[in-house]
């Protein structure tokens, strides 16, 4: 078998379903570093000294509910 991206997809569902989550938020651009499901594991854990992250990401505001209860 190959290491294609949609055999991958068939071996992996639950890491692509978050994949596609994460790439409705935060674009197309993120990349999988490291991935384990199961019996396989691809990529490799990097080892990081800082998180970069883009600061002009502003996440959805969510919506108020009437279910929503403040604390005292």
């Amino acid at each position: 078998m190959s290491n294609t991206k949609e055999q991958l997809r068939l071996e992996m569902p639950s890491v692509a379903m978050i994949v596609d989550e994460y790439r409705a938020i935060f674009g197309e651009d993120i990349k999988v570093l490291w991935a384990k499901e199961g019996g396989i594991e691809k990529g490799r854990i990097p080892k990081l000294k800082s998180v970069p992250y883009n600061d002009t990401y502003l996440p959805p505001e969510l919506p108020k509910t009437s279910k929503t209860k403040k604390r005292k």
